[in-house]
C-alpha cells in the first residue's frame, strides 16, 4: 500500500516526463512489488535519465565552418571534414571552394569555384548560422585565398588552416603562386 502511494505521488511530482518506459516499470512494480528492491530509486533514475535527454536535446551542437574543396572520391577535402565534424558531434555548414574529378586512383580535373560565389557562401553562412570555428582546406588560387581570408578575418571566428595543396596521389591541387598567398594571409 505505501509503495503504491510513493509510486502514484512520484509519478504526480514528475507530470509529463512520463515515458512508455517509466510507466511500463510502475505497472510491473504494482503487479510484483517483492521482485523490485528499490522501486523509487529506479522511477527516480528513468526520470533523471528522461530529463538529461530532452536537455541534451534542446542544446544545439555546435557548428564549424568548412571552407574547402570538394573531393567526388568521398575520401578528402569537404566530405572529410563533414564526417569528421558529424562524429565530433559538431554540425558542418560549408563554402566549397573548387570541384575535384577523383577517386581512390588519382585526380582527373580540378574545377575552381569563382571567388565572389565563395563569398557569397560565406556571405549567406554568417547571415544566418553562427559558427563557433572554421577550418579551411584547399584554396585553389591566390584570388581564392584573399576572398577567404578577408571573410574569415572580418567574422572574427577561430580558425584552423589545413593548407592542402597536392592530394595523396602527389597531384597539384593548388596555383604555383596559391603558396605564397597563404603564407601572406595566413593568421
Amino acid at each position: 500500500q505505501n509503495r503504491t502511494t510513493a509510486q502514484t505521488s512520484s509519478r504526480g511530482a514528475l507530470r509529463g516526463l512520463e515515458t512508455p518506459r517509466a510507466i511500463a516499470s510502475i505497472e510491473h512494480e504494482r503487479e510484483n512489488p517483492k521482485q523490485n528492491m528499490a522501486p523509487s530509486l529506479q522511477l527516480l533514475i528513468i526520470a533523471y535519465t528522461t530529463l538529461l535527454q530532452r536537455a541534451t536535446a534542446l542544446r544545439p551542437p555546435p557548428q564549424v565552418l568548412v571552407v574547402s574543396g570538394s573531393d567526388s572520391g568521398g575520401g578528402a577535402g569537404m566530405q572529410a571534414d563533414i564526417k569528421t565534424c558529424a562524429a565530433l558531434g559538431a554540425f558542418a555548414c560549408s563554402a566549397v571552394t573548387a570541384l575535384t574529378a577523383q577517386n581512390t586512383k588519382g585526380v582527373h580535373g580540378v574545377h575552381g569555384v569563382p571567388p565572389d560565389f565563395i563569398e557569397a557562401q560565406l556571405d549567406a553562412v554568417f547571415d544566418d548560422l553562427a559558427p563557433a570555428a572554421a577550418k579551411t582546406g584547399m584554396l585553389a588560387t591566390p584570388d581564392v585565398v584573399a576572398a577567404v581570408a578577408d571573410r574569415l578575418a572580418a567574422a572574427r571566428v577561430p580558425l584552423v588552416v589545413d593548407p592542402v595543396m597536392v592530394s595523396a596521389h602527389g597531384d597539384a591541387l593548388v596555383e604555383p603562386d596559391t603558396v605564397a598567398a597563404i603564407r601572406e594571409r595566413a593568421p
